[in-house]
């Protein structure tokens, strides 16, 4: 959170149990409506162990709590699904071999307000998405020739463009499957045991892209596949995954990706308004492997990686 001591006080009463002094101000940092981010805070002992956060519903504050399975971090996305239930998280470490706990409850159920993160969007109209990928752009070229093209882009011209188009958005692609990505990584790049520039552009090129089309007020999505690169076969050597055989990603390469969207997202911040990612199909088993939240890496980490900067 960029002002993660800013709280909003009003909404929420907190029932703090188990080891009182122990775990200090438990508490929700936002408001409790769908489709927000809300993370819990509090303060944890110096000598506190690995703490683990678990997250529950229910009709009622003194209801029986129904747990949200697959969801073990300080922060989540309030589905439509909870609307009307109350919300309790429960922190919790070890010292020395000891349990403590503490839950925080909210004093009211989660509401619904529509989605005032995606209102730009539907009110944009039309926009233009560009597949600026590296086997079109600099098919034979190699690192050298993917850098040069890269380089090559003209922002400036291009937003000029958009703008005179009278589009509403851009949507642009970081990457596909080649392996090859139009701006740093270095998740990436360690993963692979590669240079900087080697498969990632040397150029931020959707950094560039932001600051041109800010001019204008034309917002930019980023476009990501759901799968690691799989034309690639050192990438797929590394990630242990092969197109088409292994379909799914697996609790492997799924927090390598995870890792590498946070780094993006973190890098861009509130300047990048929404991602686009692609291929989360029920024939690849992609979309079930993700949406099975008995897996610790699911579409809730996969969503708080793309929210981490925004």
């Amino acid at each position: 959170m960029k002002n993660p001591h800013l709280f909003l006080y009003g909404f929420f009463c907190f029932l703090v149990a188990c080891q009182p002094g122990k775990i200090k101000n438990l508490k929700f940092d936002k408001d409790l409506y769908a489709k927000n981010l809300i993370g819990i805070t509090c303060d944890f002992p110096k000598q506190a162990e690995k703490p683990e956060f678990a997250w529950y519903i229910s009709s009622s504050p003194d209801g029986e709590w129904e747990k949200l399975l697959g969801i073990e971090t300080d922060k989540i996305v309030l589905l439509t699904g909870y609307v009307g239930k109350y919300l309790k998280c429960t922190a919790s470490y070890r010292v020395n071999g000891e349990s403590f706990t503490a839950s925080a409850v909210s004093s009211e159920p989660v509401k619904y307000k529509g989605n005032q993160n995606t209102d730009w969007f539907k009110d944009a109209g039309f926009g233009i998405m560009v597949h600026y990928l590296q086997p079109q752009m600099s098919p034979d070229g190699g690192s050298v020739g993917w850098n040069l093209a890269v380089n090559s882009f003209d922002v400036e011209k291009f937003a000029e463009q958009v703008h005179e188009a009278k589009a509403g958005f851009v949507l642009f692609t970081l990457g596909q499957n080649s392996g090859h990505y139009c701006a740093p990584n270095a998740v990436f790049d360690s993963v692979v045991g590669v240079s900087p520039g080697e498969y990632c552009s040397t150029r931020d090129l959707p950094l560039d892209l932001i600051g041109a089309l800010d001019k204008f007020k034309i917002p930019l999505l980023l476009y990501l596949p759901s799968n690691p690169p799989g034309n690639n076969p050192l990438v797929s050597e590394k990630f242990h995954y092969v197109y088409k055989k292994d379909s799914a990603t697996s609790q492997f390469n799924q927090p390598i990706l995870e890792n590498m969207i946070r780094e993006w997202s973190l890098r861009y911040g509130d300047r990048v308004k929404g991602w686009w990612f692609d291929g989360l199909y029920s024939w690849n088993n992609i979309r079930d492997t993700r949406m099975d939240m008995s897996r610790k890496h699911n579409i809730s980490t996969h969503t708080l990686a793309a929210k981490a900067g925004n």
